[in-house]
């Protein structure tokens, strides 16, 4: 078990380099809604119609969501969403509030970026 320690440490920096900081192309840059469907823009400027998944985690103040492709088996999206006024978020209290809202009932028409 310890042989294999430094083994995850090294892909979870890895991955947070590509995806934490946003640095990377499949990074999750940017989140909009249209007629009924979300839509991610990715890093390399792609923009996919994503749905999230079922594991997907959403409470009042951060959401930890598995983006899935809609017209593909391509591999899983992770993005962290964190609202809070004390810690420094990455996206506002109303629109967070509008994509949570959105994700549980699937009324709301609007962006979030």
């Amino acid at each position: 078990m310890y042989a294999l320690a430094p083994l995850t440490l090294a892909g979870a920096l890895y991955h947070y380099r590509l995806n934490g900081l946003l640095a990377g192309p499949s990074a999750v840059l940017a989140l909009h809604q249209d007629q009924g469907t979300l839509y991610a823009r990715l890093g390399n400027g792609q923009i996919l119609a994503v749905s999230a998944s079922p594991s997907s985690r959403i409470s009042s103040k951060f959401a930890l969501l598995k983006l899935q492709p809609v017209a593909s088996t391509s591999p899983s999206y992770p993005v962290v969403l964190l609202s809070d006024r004390r810690i420094a978020g990455n996206v506002s209290e109303d629109q967070f509030r509008r994509l949570r809202m959105w994700l549980r009932l699937g009324r709301a028409q609007q962006s979030f970026e």
